[in-house]
């Protein structure tokens, strides 16, 4: 039998075969691919595809497709480096339909899909971004940026370099030392990073350093682990190995507040679900919860819910997950929503913003009726409004949920020995109270010690 000239047409417009492509597709079969990509504008996109872990580890890969008339795919290719330097190398090529998935499958991180604007956005906001340093697109992107519409606008969508500076994280083909010379006014002036790869033949030596070093951790022998870690800045101080440990062995030291610096800055250098574990330690040292519970959702997504790591994090977050749904009755992430509305309402009272304090406490009580602590700070916002009555109404609601709640009892007691003042709220102690108590009762986190390979 001959082609069907009825069926809907592949290139997706909806329309029967005959009445769309079949004229042209003699015209755009015999068309060469560099032809063809010169006038890939007049294609239909089909689909864009980008890294998942894109935003996190700073290298993008990303995929347009666009649809011939003849029902090939014309595919663009580029390897966009968001950090620094920008498109670090493009192709194009012609490809049958059966071609598509392999080509995607060979990709060395997993994709997702992303809609056309916003891979722009991306590939053209790292060019201008790159361009701000002196860095220009590979020689590869004159020849395949007419799958993306290089001349035409586009809207900003991402942001770009880590925390808006550049950080160079060397690459195997790149010509590290032309790079670095073009950044080193920027590094020299704080306003750039780097993070360079150690050579080959010294590549050994230094993951044997960095296992001694982890044992000496392991043993509890942290002076000497910080003066192997401090010689290793010293030899090393591009790499982001150094970072890890030092970082870790502040947290394992009982030193988060030194540590999450340290640790953030591993992390953008290399991800590791090893690096976010004990991120998540020293931020559940600090009792900072919600980035605590970040970073072990970070560990999960990395390591998967079954890998040694992964499974412990998961069930940490279930637990934890399931006692603010028995003591509160909400999800966590609710439970993250109101504490964001409780610390800008803190906030607020601490300025003498009373009323916009009162509105936020309220709100929290809407979500947590039986909130210890928006009582004992509603009683605070009352008694700086001079309304003593209401003050010490919410400072014995405060007490009756919780017989032991010291600052509300010793704020009350000020309050009545002082009927005709206005309660100062500038020496207040709420805000750490059931932070301290919980400290109290909990042992020290133990920071993970492998390190990523």
């Amino acid at each position: 039998m001959g082609e069907d000239k009825y069926r809907l047409c592949s290139c997706g417009s909806g329309r029967k075969f005959k009445f769309c492509c079949y004229e042209q597709r003699g015209f755009w079969s015999g068309m060469s691919e560099r032809e063809l990509t010169k006038r890939a504008a007049e294609l239909p996109v089909r689909q864009c595809y980008i890294s998942r872990t894109w935003q996190e580890r700073g290298l993008a890969h990303v995929v347009v497709l666009r649809q011939v008339p003849d029902g090939t795919m014309l595919l663009g290719a580029y390897l966009v480096d968001v950090f620094c330097l920008g498109v670090k190398n493009a192709f194009s090529a012609r490809l049958k339909n059966d071609e598509v998935r392999p080509f995607l499958d060979q990709c060395p991180d997993a994709l997702q899909e992303i809609p056309y604007e916003d891979a722009r956005s991306v590939i053209l906001g790292a060019i201008e971004f790159a361009r701000q340093f002196g860095f220009e697109p590979d020689e590869s992107w004159k020849a395949s940026n007419t799958l993306v519409e290089a001349h035409r606008l586009f809207t900003p969508r991402f942001n770009f370099g880590k925390d808006g500076q550049p950080l160079y994280i060397q690459g195997p083909q790149d010509d590290a030392r032309k790079i670095m010379k073009r950044l080193a006014p920027f590094i020299r002036e704080g306003s750039a990073h780097y993070i360079a790869a150690a050579d080959e033949g010294d590549e050994t030596d230094f993951d044997e350093w960095c296992d001694e070093v982890s044992c000496l951790m392991e043993d509890k022998h942290f002076r000497d682990a910080r003066n192997e870690i401090e010689e290793m800045l010293e030899r090393y101080p591009e790499r982001w190995e150094p970072l890890y440990l030092k970082g870790t062995c502040l947290a394992m030291e009982g030193k988060p507040d030194q540590a999450i610096p340290l640790l953030n800055q591993a992390i953008a250098a290399e991800p590791s679900p090893e690096a976010y574990l004990n991120l998540a330690t020293a931020h559940q040292a600090l009792f900072h919860l919600e980035e605590w519970i970040t970073c072990l959702r970070k560990v999960v997504d990395s390591d998967g819910e079954t890998g040694s790591l992964g499974r412990v994090a998961k069930e940490t977050i279930d637990e934890f997950a399931a006692s603010i749904l028995k003591s509160d009755g909400i999800s966590l992430d609710q439970h993250f929503a109101v504490g964001r509305i409780y610390d800008q309402a803190f906030k607020n009272l601490t300025a003498g913003h009373f009323d916009e304090a009162i509105r936020g406490f309220l709100e929290v009580l809407k979500a947590l009726p039986r909130h210890v602590q928006s009582y004992g700070n509603l009683g605070l916002a009352y008694a700086g409004l001079g309304e003593r009555d209401r003050a010490i109404a919410c400072l014995d609601k405060a007490i009756e949920l919780d017989v032991d709640y010291q600052p509300a009892i010793d704020n009350r007691r000020i309050l009545l020995a002082a009927p005709d003042e206005c309660l100062a709220v500038q020496s207040m102690r709420e805000i750490d109270f059931y932070g301290d108590r919980a400290r109290t009762g909990s042992r020290r986190p133990v920071a993970a010690r492998a390190l990523a390979r």
